[in-house]
């Protein structure tokens, strides 16, 4: 203990005097940091989370003293501003409306902490190396996830359900909850593919990575998550089916589309006879095959949750029932609903506690990010800028539409992602204007002086 104490300390004290470092340790943490959004401050902000005020306080402390570096080459798309601005003062200002004083106070904590890391990051990550220096770090992070999901995998299959890698009974690796599990490795698959496609020089390391792909998409599955296992199907397909088409038809096609079919025509069988001696969230997970068209009957905790968002849409308009206010107040609302619990929409729980003009503040913030994503993949000077803005746009679109079935605004990596593709905006703005001389290769760029 003494040994893991001494560690935090020091590692903190690097984080606090060096920012630019401490992200690379926020980053890596991200999958240990176990939000709830009913277990208040201590669930709210994990030990792991100390990184990220560390990270915060640092950057704080160097601007006050002047080493803020050259606020002149930082550009960020202005509508981000406008849409994020407008979404904190609808969030203020549903307090007027709130019951739950002390639930609304973490969350709006929590909103806050999320930007502060978001411009840590955008203030910090100016060049391509500092940009992948940040995706290597949030690629260890997955390796610590899917190695703490495999684990999980073999514990639901022998029928441990309930331990620290497993929940009722769902994988969660090192998270709190499986959603939050599925969510990260949806948001990590694309970012993988651009490690795999550019940053993989030699067939040994791209195998390995096409390795921990795999292995991701497992966990992903064994989480029981529906949106998950139809997203990362999805990914896939996008990310490696133009490439493993290609290769299929560029020689004997007709006999290689023959043995897929056969390949298919034997597995499909094989998996039905299988299927029952699956874990239940390998089940749950397939389950949105079967065609059940009623909500109440697929999911009636979201059955309830929707009901919920209709009755707080009508009776607060403007402002909402408060930031963080749904979850108590769910049952007050649909009277059906047996337990207090948040809504599982993004969008509809923004709209629910924050109000009309609060979820159209997060629209524009979306997509502002969207556009900058797209201006660098139209107007990036080579290949590998262009590959990684896609992987990110991809992955921002990924959590866009996962934000359908889960709350996904208290989660860091969310708010990572949205940086990332704020940083590879900038990266190329500052290339374009020769703040510094673009290097695909990766090695440090030259700052020219002004």
């Amino acid at each position: 203990m003494a040994v893991v104490a001494a560690a935090v300390v020091f590692f903190g004290l690097r984080a606090f005097c060096v920012p630019s470092w401490g992200m690379l340790a926020v980053l890596f943490t991200l999958p240990m940091q176990k939000t709830s959004a009913s277990g208040g401050i201590a669930a709210r902000f994990a030990v792991p989370d100390a990184f990220t005020f560390l990270v915060v306080a640092g950057t704080l402390v160097a601007i006050a003293r002047g080493r803020g570096g050259d606020w002149g080459s930082l550009r960020v798309p202005r509508q981000f501003y406008v849409g994020l601005v407008l979404f904190l003062t609808m969030a203020l200002a549903s307090f007027f409306v709130t019951e739950t004083a002390s639930r609304s106070l973490v969350e709006t904590i929590a909103y806050s902490v999320n930007i502060a890391l978001l411009a840590c990051i955008v203030f910090h990550v100016r060049t391509r190396p500092a940009l992948y220096r940040c995706l290597r770090a949030w690629e260890a992070g997955v390796i610590l996830v899917v190695a703490g999901g495999l684990i999980g995998v073999v514990m639901l299959f022998l029928g441990n359900v309930d331990s620290l890698l497993t929940n009722g009974p769902k994988v969660t690796s090192t998270f709190k909850k499986s959603g939050q599990l599925s969510l990260y490795l949806t948001a990590s698959l694309p970012l993988l593919w651009f490690q795999w496609a550019f940053r993989s020089h030699t067939t040994r390391v791209r195998l390995r990575r096409m390795l921990l792909i795999a292995l991701a998409l497992i966990c992903l599955f064994a989480t029981g998550s529906r949106t998950g296992f139809l997203l990362g199907v999805g990914l896939v397909g996008v990310l490696f089916g133009g490439r493993a088409a290609g290769s299929i038809l560029r020689s004997r096609p007709a006999l290689k589309l023959s043995g897929l079919g056969l390949a298919a025509l034997a597995a499909g069988p094989l998996l039905v006879i299988l299927f029952h001696t699956l874990p239940f969230s390998f089940q749950r997970a397939f389950s949105i095959a079967q065609g059940v068209s009623s909500l109440e009957v697929l999911s009636p905790t979201r059955h309830y949750q929707l009901q919920g968002f209709e009755v707080a849409a009508v009776r607060y308009p403007f402002t909402g029932v408060g930031v963080g206010d749904f979850f108590s107040r769910n049952t007050a609302l649909a009277p059906g609903a047996w337990s207090p619990h948040e809504i599982h929409n993004t969008y509809l729980g923004v709209w629910a506690e924050t109000g009309i003009i609060g979820v159209v503040a997060l629209f524009v913030f979306l997509l502002a990010t969207v556009q900058a994503g797209w201006q660098v993949v139209a107007n990036a000077r080579d290949r590998e800028l262009q590959g990684l803005a896609v992987a990110l746009l991809i992955s921002w679109l990924v959590l866009i539409a996962y934000g359908v079935s889960a709350f996904e605004l208290r989660t860091r990596h969310l708010w990572v992602v949205f940086a990332f593709l704020l940083v590879t905006w900038n990266v190329m703005w500052r290339e374009r204007c020769g703040l510094v001389r673009s290097d695909p290769a990766g090695t440090p760029p030259t700052t020219h002086s002004s």
